[in-house]
């Protein structure tokens, strides 16, 4: 807003110019741009917009699409369970036996064939779509673990599995935005925690 400001009282003398020989176009164009700016600057600041871009459980930009697998695993000390999603920074376990968990953990399972051992820091022991479970984000991958994660996120979106977010073209999204707007709609970003037991959720946790 101060740049703005100082780029009117800057051209001031531009600005009367134009006025004084009516050259209108010209004075229109700046002030229509100075207005714009000035709306966009207010729009931003609302604090419902605002949040999207400072809560880290909303900065939808940071998070990875999770897609949803049923892997056997174990994990820590023999432990068996179910990864039910996946992603590039971790994954989603069902135990076979609930029971709390917390640290450092190390995974296996099998993928075409192929064991894939990994490291993982819990990070939330939370209930995801009716199953209870725990979040882990990936923790000091090597190289081998690295490229086992990038072939199966790889593998997964070749094969159009199904993920959260869900696959939208930009311009179908877009023109149902568009179709919305008349009603309020999506004029301002929608909070969409999980619930407030799991607000701290990782944006990373599978």
């Amino acid at each position: 807003m101060g740049v703005q400001c100082w780029a009117l009282i800057a051209n001031f003398s531009q600005l009367t110019h134009f006025l004084e020989n009516s050259e209108y176009a010209k004075l229109g164009t700046i002030i229509f741009f100075a207005v714009l700016n000035t709306l966009v600057v207010i729009y931003l600041m609302v604090p419902a917009v605002r949040i999207a871009y400072t809560d880290p459980r909303l900065r939808w930009w940071e998070a990875f699409p999770r897609y949803f697998v049923d892997y056997p695993c174990s994990y820590g000390a023999h432990q068996k369970g179910l990864i039910l999603n996946i992603s590039k920074g971790g994954l989603f376990i069902k135990p076979e036996r609930e029971r709390e968990q917390s640290g450092i953990i190390h995974i296996s399972f099998i993928y075409k064939g192929q064991e894939v051992n990994l490291y993982g820091k819990v990070i939330h022991n939370f209930t995801f779509e009716g199953e209870r479970g725990f979040g882990v984000e990936f923790h000091e991958l090597n190289d081998k673990g690295s490229r086992a994660i990038k072939m199966i996120i790889k593998d997964l979106e070749a094969n159009k599995t199904k993920r959260r977010p869900e696959r939208r073209p930009t311009i179908k999204s877009f023109m149902n935005w568009m179709k919305h707007l008349p009603t309020g709609k999506g004029i301002f970003p929608e909070k969409n925690y999980r619930n407030p037991k799991t607000q701290d959720q990782d944006k990373k946790a599978g």
